[in-house]
């Protein structure tokens, strides 16, 4: 067989069997055919073996059929010579490799439009996004039918835009819109379909769904042979049952379960959330607004994020913004809130709001399967439950967890995943799913009590014992907290078992993380045994994620000897059977000054400093990546991973939206804080080291040093660039002023310089250095700045260069400074991996801090001054109390 016949040529060719059957022989037209080579000899023979002329005829048209197109086009032409007015009939499914069609193959611009309009697909939207890849998985599947009858099921969450996909992946087919319909209404719509396509006007409407359904079985196979019918929005298989006419069908649905008692293959297209993204939000917001997507104002961000690129939230907020255009951050806030309720506009979609959407899911449910989705909203947005932690909140086993949530899966309610590590499934709520859930049940605290008893039932209250499932560790001190099952959180935050087996699982970390929230919520003598484990894993945290991890009772014995903590530490001694430990004398029993130690990079800590509302550490390293921690905890909030080689430094823009960091290789990056995603990429011009890099102080500017002497300042709108040539040596550091016209920037070449930030100009040059200079800055009242090579700290007047004070330091080299924000301390690392604060006024050490065990790179103080934050050599990232009311802090000054 050659080419196969287009479905143009083919849909022309059946729906007109029947009338050209009847007006010609094939007698007068087979001999050309054969000429042609369009048929053989024996095929002639075949056809006109048949005992009437129209018998000949349809033989002829069906041994087209087979042939395909080159048989189409000639007999088209063998019409042309002896049946003219047939043509015609054949005229638009000819190809250009035809015979005297000079037309185009395909149909016309207006030939789809009114295609659209009789098949019934909807039009689009008054805004619309174009979501590519998944329209072309829908199309793929069509193709995956050909000509034989099956299903593509289209099945996602409600509000995703199945049917708008749906009609964009298609637009020559005939829609049936269901829904949720009983018997009765069912059949009106076979009925209706009946009457739109059934050529033969004289039959009356079946009776009854049987035979509506071979009614329509009858039509489609004689007279639509080639048609795709969709039906939208099918809730239920007793509507295919009822309808299933053996044709190719396209169906959206919640419920992908509604195939499966029909026959003939079935392709599956999901959709899960099928979220815009947010460049997609954006451009939909601005399409509503008519507007340009750089004007929109920066609610409309928020807008984006918070609606999780969910098409109906996001047509609900376009066409209210239609009607009040100055309403964006109020719709924002409704959407932080959560308040879906609120928000109701009718819109493309059929609902009107997310929660009827979402509510209409879950009300097709069952009353058992209800409550059994209810019981999710005890659970975190985002996080995964594995099908193990379900078998015990639900007291059956894994198997039967993993058959009865099926229909929650389904319908979209629940997404699903097998996980190897765990041997069994693991499932995810929506966010929007989730927040609805949280409205539904507002008294969770009774399904947290519940969670958290039937794990302790289950482990015998030896929660030490409990397998890990990627779960349970990191969450039980959460749900009895939530449940306020006191008897159960106490042994969770200070069980000696639990905090060694939950640091082994999950990393001292997420324990601090549990101590931190929920030690307030104990009895007084178990806060204090809760904060002495909370001092413990925080100054312990940097050992205690290696692998195999020190023995925690040896470390235990470093404590206080009257504290709680070491007497336990004694007591489980004594219970031992075996081991050997050591108890330390004469060691200092003062306490520590040290809050918090974690090894957060792999190699070298180049930077650490704080957020503006000092909650947060952003830190970068010789592993290329950039992280924000937890100040108090030290756990992982976000990683940025783009940088191409070790990162030099970082910092957090004022309003603490922004991070910027730099690289040894010339790069310098911003990034939103929240997300990671880059803002930009700088061009810095060089490919040498970028040493550090800053934010001005209103947010207008950022600057950069780099070991080719420049100083590189940026406008933050723009990006643009101006780059000033500081010295011949590279610059080390660099820092704005207060109001940010100047810059003080400190050189290799032992000079200090005070620039114009923005021409370059030099104001003043400090030359009274020995060595090397490795920091400077500008106090906050802008009128004094600090500078320091190895060996001195220098305290001098940025108008005239005048030297105010001096301090050395002996039997160490300075590595880095930093100056506190009210100005009246000075911090100092040194190549002993001490930490030295100086008081300003008489340069008097009021504290020495010891702790690192290599060099120190970077030292910063928190927004109170009550904290400060080092990085060093061996990837440890320090929190220390800035000053201790100790005197024996000082035994090294």
């Amino acid at each position: 067989m050659g080419i196969p016949l287009t479905e143009k040529a083919r849909i022309l060719l059946l729906s007109n069997k029947e009338r050209l059957s009847r007006d010609f022989m094939a007698e007068h037209i087979v001999s050309y055919l054969v000429q042609m080579s369009a048929i053989t000899p024996a095929d002639m023979s075949d056809i006109l073996d048949e005992k009437t002329e129209r018998l000949k005829s349809a033989a002829l048209l069906d041994m087209v059929i087979k042939k395909g197109q080159g048989a189409y086009n000639a007999l088209y032409s063998a019409f042309k010579e002896q049946y003219s007015w047939l043509a015609p009939i054949l005229h638009d499914g000819v190809t250009r490799d035809g015979y005297d069609s000079d037309d185009d193959q395909g149909y016309s611009t207006s030939e789809i439009q009114t295609i659209l309009s009789k098949g019934g697909v909807p039009p689009r939207p008054r805004v619309y996004v174009d979501r590519p890849q998944l329209i072309q998985m829908i199309r793929h599947s069509l193709r995956k039918l050909k000509d034989n009858p099956g299903f593509v099921v289209v099945h996602g969450m409600g509000g995703v835009g199945k049917s708008i996909l749906a009609a964009e992946a298609l637009r020559d087919s005939t829609v049936l819109k269901v829904g949720k319909v009983d018997k009765g209404e069912l059949l009106v719509k076979a009925q209706n379909l009946c009457a739109r396509l059934d050529q033969n006007q004289s039959r009356n409407p079946p009776r009854n769904l049987e035979e509506a359904r071979d009614r329509l079985r009858a039509i489609l196979h004689e007279q639509y042979p080639c048609c795709l019918l969709i039906y939208d929005d099918v809730w239920s298989p007793k509507v295919l049952q009822g309808i299933d006419v053996q044709a190719r069908i396209l169906i959206t649905t919640r419920d992908k379960s509604v195939t499966d008692s029909v026959a003939g293959p079935v392709y599956d297209v999901p959709l899960g959330d099928g979220g815009f993204s947010e460049a997609q939000s954006l451009r939909f917001l601005a399409s509503w607004s008519k507007q340009e997507v750089k004007s929109l104002p920066p609610a409309a961000k928020a807008i984006a994020q918070e609606s999780k690129g969910s098409p109906l939230i996001l047509s609900i907020i376009g066409g209210l913004l239609s009607d009040s255009p100055h309403r964006w951050e109020f719709y924002a806030e409704k959407l932080k809130a959560r308040n879906y309720s609120r928000l109701r506009k009718a819109s493309t979609y059929e609902y009107r709001s997310v929660d009827e959407a979402i509510g209409t899911s879950v009300d097709e449910l069952s009353e058992p399967l209800q409550e059994m989705y209810k019981d999710l909203a005890v659970f975190n947005p985002g996080v995964k439950i594995p099908g193990k932690v379900l078998s015990i909140y639900w007291n059956m086993p894994v198997e039967d967890v993993e058959e009865e949530i099926i229909p929650l899966v389904n319908k979209s309610l629940l997404r699903q995943e097998w996980l190897d590590s765990l041997d069994c499934m693991v499932y995810t709520i929506h966010d929007l799913l989730m927040d609805f859930l949280k409205h539904l049940v507002p008294d969770q605290k009774k399904l947290h009590t519940k969670f958290a008893r039937r794990f302790a039932e289950h482990c015998g209250n030896k929660f030490e014992t409990l397998e890990d499932d990627s779960y349970i560790h990191w969450h039980i001190a959460m749900h009895a907290a939530e449940g306020e099952a006191y008897d159960i959180l106490q042994p969770v935050l200070c069980g000696w078992n639990w905090i060694v087996r939950k640091t082994e699982v999950t990393g001292p970390s997420s324990l601090l993380n549990d101590l931190i929230n929920y030690t307030p919520l104990l009895e007084d003598g178990d806060k204090r045994m809760a904060n002495q484990i909370k001092s413990f894993i925080s100054v312990n945290a940097h050992l205690l994620i290696q692998r195999p991890p020190p023995d925690m009772i040896q470390l235990a014995l470093n404590s206080e000897e009257k504290s709680p903590l070491y007497q336990m530490a004694l007591n489980l001694i004594k219970q031992s059977k075996c081991g050997t430990y050591l108890k330390w004398v004469n060691r200092d029993n003062q306490p520590n000054s040290l809050m918090l130690a974690s090894q957060v990079h792999d190699g070298i800590a180049h930077c650490a400093e704080f957020s503006p509302d000092g909650g947060s550490i952003v830190s970068c390293g010789e592993d290329g990546t950039v992280q924000i921690r937890d100040s108090s905890s030290a756990q992982i909030e976000k990683t940025f991973s783009g940088h191409e080689d070790d990162v030099s430094w970082c910092c957090f823009s004022p309003e603490g939206d922004l991070v910027m960091s730099c690289s040894i290789i010339g790069e310098v990056i911003i990034w939103e804080s929240l997300t990671g995603e880059v803002v930009k990429s700088v061009p810095t011009g060089s490919s040498d080291m970028v040493v550090m890099c800053q934010f001005s102080h209103d947010s207008q500017s950022f600057g950069f040093c780099s070991l080719s002497g420049n100083i590189g300042v940026g406008d933050l709108s723009t990006f643009e660039v101006a780059t000033h040539q500081v010295c011949n040596a590279g610059v080390s550091s660099m820092s704005f002023s207060p109001d940010d016209a100047k810059i003080i920037a400190s050189a290799y070449d032992v000079t200090a310089r005070v620039i114009m930030t923005h021409s370059g100009q030099e104001m003043v040059s400090y030359t009274n250095h020995k060595y090397h200079l490795v920091w400077c800055d500008f106090f906050p009242c802008g009128n004094r700045v600090a500078s320091a090579d190895a060996a001195e700290v220098h305290i001098w007047d940025p108008e005239s260069g005048k030297r105010e004070h001096m301090v050395s330091v002996k039997g160490a080299y300075i590595l880095r400074c930093a100056i506190s924000n009210n100005g009246k301390l000075v911090a100092g690392a040194l190549s002993d991996c001490t930490v030295w604060l100086w008081e300003c006024n008489t340069f008097t050490a009021v504290a020495v801090h010891h702790g690192h065990t290599s060099w120190i790179y970077s030292v910063a103080f928190d927004p109170s001054d009550e904290r400060l934050v080092t990085a060093a050599d061996d990837g440890t990232v320090m929190v220390w109390k800035a000053v201790t009311d100790s005197p024996a802090n000082l035994h090294a000054a």
